[in-house]
């Protein structure tokens, strides 16, 4: 599936991205111009980025905050997954799904919510 052919799913990742972006802001008042949220779709899932450049435009860090999965299979369409590496997501289970309302909060600012 692309994301195009999916209006909701799109407008969800937009989303998310804004929130990690917005509870950041939030909690580090200070560091807010230095950071944002992104992400890049790939075959089966859409990864999401955090981009800091505190250490100057020239050496940004990056690291994925977890991947939101594209296509029918093991996970449903809209799962948050979290990452295993920076090309790839942990596929042992969803920590949520973006289409039933995935809420980001403090405790999950830097990637999706553990197990329980």
């Amino acid at each position: 599936m692309k994301i195009n052919e999916n209006k909701e799913l799109g407008d969800a990742i937009k989303q998310l991205c804004s929130d990690i972006t917005e509870v950041s802001h939030t909690v580090y008042p200070s560091l807010a111009k230095y950071n944002s949220t992104y992400f890049e779709l790939g075959r089966k899932y859409a990864k999401i980025i955090s981009h800091n450049t505190f250490n100057g435009e020239d050496r940004p860090s990056q690291s994925v905050w977890g991947f939101i999965n594209l296509v029918e299979g093991k996970f449903q369409i809209g799962d948050v997954l979290k990452a295993n590496s920076w090309t790839g997501p942990a596929t042992n289970k969803s920590r949520g799904n973006l289409m039933d309302g995935y809420e980001v909060e403090r405790s999950n600012q830097h990637g999706p919510h553990y197990l329980t």
